[in-house]
């Protein structure tokens, strides 16, 4: 019985502490739901306080309010002290809330990541020879890569590229955050040493939001880090048919909180047909430098000398009779 009691004087109290100030109580006119961060303004003082975090605000004073929030139409409404107000707000066509675009620059696991990404090893990048980027794209689905000469490409992913007939558009490339795409959409890859790459990650799909238009996909490419606390030096020589030869010297040096890491290629191909010699000497320079747990800073140096020969076009004759014959001549060097 006097717990009762008790209760009855409770719900008693807590009716007169709802009447004895006017309340308010405001929704979204759509889904009901309480808003926040609304100002109320009383048009007679113009004075103002904004609902924050409370679901209901005590009316102090009586009189007309006008009520505001960004993305909503303004309300003038006449309030009493002694009386509980629900007002809905109709929301605003023409003013449109803010709108935040979230990309996947912010390192996160790929498990959880929203985009078709493939990630290429420096394991699967060691399978294959590293005189051309084909056997190595080639094993990943959606992508194909063409190779007429040792300078001559075409990437496509997912069929978007084909077009083009000469190398790779409407396909962007970065180099460690370095734009490889010229303003003319055209890409090359190619003119990178294999063996200075660690790991290739190709974003198939449009990527626009991230790395500008890029209809076909991104390809990110990470060049090779010493180890800390580790120095090594290391060389090869590849022998091939046609009078292919190629040394690259890659020397490693790492302290507690820096790293360096020097690639020296050297490449000469005679080609099948004629015109179609190739020379290419390549070094690529890079190191990371730990300032404290959260800060790194980076270099990054890439040299390209290349003198290379395209052969032209033949006809079905000459392809029978000679099929070695070409006339057309072209040199480019480079340098990043």
């Amino acid at each position: 019985m006097y717990s009762k009691k008790l209760k009855l004087l409770t719900l008693l109290a807590i009716c007169l502490t709802l009447f004895s100030y006017g309340q308010i109580k405001i929704i979204d006119n759509d889904s009901k739901e309480t808003l926040h961060d609304v100002k109320i303004i009383n048009s007679q003082t113009n004075d103002s306080l904004t609902a924050n975090s409370n679901e209901y605000f005590e009316i102090l004073k009586a009189g007309t309010y006008i009520l505001k929030k960004a993305g909503y139409f303004d309300k003038v409404v006449s309030l009493k002290k002694d009386k509980y107000y629900i007002i809905a707000l109709s929301i605003n066509p023409s003013e449109l809330n803010e709108i935040i675009i979230n990309a996947n620059h912010i390192p996160k696991k790929l498990k959880k990541s929203t985009k078709s990404i493939i990630l290429i090893s420096l394991k699967d990048i060691e399978r294959s020879n590293s005189i051309n980027f084909a056997s190595v794209l080639n094993r990943t689905p959606g992508i194909f890569m063409q190779s007429g000469a040792l300078n001559t490409n075409r990437i496509t992913i997912r069929g978007i590229g084909s077009r083009n007939l000469f190398g790779t558009a409407k396909i962007r490339a970065y180099f460690k955050d370095i734009p490889l795409t010229n303003g003319s959409g055209e890409t090359n890859i190619e003119d990178f040493e294999l063996a200075s790459i660690s790991r290739f990650e190709i974003i198939k799909g449009t990527t626009s939001s991230e790395y500008g238009a890029g209809l076909g996909g991104t390809i990110n490419i990470t060049p090779k880090n010493a180890y800390l606390n580790t120095s090594s030096i290391n060389n090869d020589l590849i022998i091939g048919s046609f009078g292919l030869t190629k040394g690259i010297i890659n020397l490693n040096h790492g302290t507690a909180k820096n790293s360096y890491s020097a690639i020296y290629s050297n490449t000469h191909s005679d080609g099948y047909r004629e015109n179609n010699k190739y020379d290419r000497q390549t070094f690529t320079l890079s190191s990371n430098h730990f300032l404290t747990k959260k800060d790194e800073i980076s270099f990054l140096a890439s040299y390209l000398d290349l003198k290379a020969f395209i052969p032209s076009s033949i006809n079905e004759s000459t392809y029978i009779n000679s099929p070695k014959s070409a006339v057309l001549y072209m040199e480019t060097s480079s340098g990043l």
